[in-house]
């Protein structure tokens, strides 16, 4: 697939950890479909997600050859099947779909990191935490 707007292929499969055949799915689409909101800032985040969830539910019904989802604000690529295995509120899908809830352990240190990616479009700021780890006794 080539289309000069869709993100280089190395920045889709950056955070592919919920697909594992990511690369082989992306090469193997023939064509891309972009869906985006225009006025949905104006939204409550709930009533976005529903509605956006409810979206993408319709996309995946109306397109049943369609393998995978890419989603831009949380950088992640989902299979067909991922996204159609939810059976909770749009809402709640949208969250699995749209936001991205990452741990990064800092090596030599008690730290890991925890952030998110794709809070902007429910009108939440990404999030980052320091998390210290301590076990008592070691």
């Amino acid at each position: 697939m080539t289309d000069p707007d869709f993100p280089p292929k190395e920045k889709i499969l950056a955070q592919t950890w919920m697909c594992r055949n990511a690369e082989k799915i992306l090469d193997s689409c023939k064509y891309s479909i972009e869906a985006f909101d225009i006025f949905g800032t104006a939204l409550t985040g709930r009533t976005r997600a529903r509605m956006l969830g409810g979206i993408i539910t319709a996309l995946l019904e109306a397109m049943p050859s369609c393998r995978a989802g890419f989603f831009l604000p949380s950088k992640k690529i989902m299979t067909r099947e991922g996204m159609l295995f939810f059976t909770r509120s749009y809402e709640s899908r949208f969250l699995d779909y749209a936001v991205n809830f990452r741990l990064y352990n800092r090596p030599d240190t008690p730290y890991i990191l925890l952030d998110t990616l794709g809070m902007q479009v429910l009108s939440m700021p990404d999030v980052q935490y320091f998390l210290k780890i301590s076990v008592p006794g070691l």
